[in-house]
């Protein structure tokens, strides 16, 4: 089977040489097929369609620090977070072809005496399982617990490849902005989560989704386990901080696992 595949090089398909990338097109049985492939340093990234446009995440961190300069954010790192390969401001995936770069305000709020950041992520992938965007980040200074929300607005790469890079960094300020706004919201939230005692029909959300038990704090999956008197932000920062603190899991997982508990808490009753 392999030797009915190859590859032809059109034009163009070298333009990101300088970062070990090209995207040759996908021949079969010596006819050409509506495929080509994304390669990084000689290794298959991906395959996906002639009309997909790569965009390295070398470029696209150079957008998002020009757009989180003009959005007056700062960036910020979160240091050492187990399971994720990390530098400086940005988290990488497993295989290196996602990566989340990370901006907040550089000031801090405060929650039931904790100290919080609120910032946003900005995201791009070589592997085709998202463009440029940006979602909201939180982060619990206390006990070094970052939480990365699925919220994303997605920038379209054809955009960034018609108008052009000035108008892709414009862009992503304003959605920064439209995220940070969001991210007070949120704080509000946390806030009435502090006011609020945890709930045996809180726990329930939590265990009625996908978050393996033994991620989740041992008072609420234990045989005949007894909530301990806690506020739900207690709760909460009890979950995501042993999702955030999960060696085992990668930036994907922990992704994942914080989206599932967030549909969780939106069942809660904080009012």
């Amino acid at each position: 089977m392999s030797e009915k595949i190859s590859f032809i090089y059109p034009e163009g398909y070298d333009r990101w040489a300088q970062y070990g990338l090209s995207t040759p097109e996908i021949v079969f049985q010596e006819g050409s097929t509506r495929y080509k492939a994304i390669i990084k340093n000689d290794e298959l990234v991906a395959i996906l369609g002639k009309g997909y446009l790569l965009f390295p995440n070398e470029e696209a961190l150079k957008i998002a620090d020009s757009s989180a300069k003009l959005a007056g954010l700062v960036p910020f790192d979160p240091s050492n977070v187990p399971g994720i390969k990390s530098e400086d401001h940005v988290l990488y995936s497993d295989n290196g072809h996602k990566i989340r770069a990370i901006y907040t305000a550089g000031k801090v709020d405060k929650v039931d005496g904790d100290e919080v950041n609120v910032g946003v992520n900005v995201f791009n992938a070589i592997d085709g399982s998202s463009s440029l965007g940006c979602g909201l980040f939180t982060f619990r200074s206390i006990c070094s617990n970052g939480v990365i929300f699925g919220y994303e607005k997605v920038m379209s790469m054809r955009m960034i490849h018609t108008k052009g890079l000035e108008a892709a960094i414009d862009d992503l300020k304003n959605r920064m902005i439209l995220v940070m706004e969001y991210g007070h919201t949120l704080i509000e939230t946390y806030r009435a989560m502090a006011a609020k005692r945890a709930t045996n029909k809180m726990v329930n959300h939590i265990l009625s989704t996908r978050i393996p038990a033994k991620v989740l704090p041992d008072y609420i999956t234990e045989e005949e386990a007894t909530l301990p008197d806690i506020s739900a932000w207690g709760l909460y920062n009890d979950v995501t901080e042993a999702i955030w603190h999960n060696e085992k899991a990668g930036m994907k997982t922990k992704t994942i696992q914080f989206g599932w508990l967030h549909r969780a808490v939106d069942r809660w009753e904080l009012t």
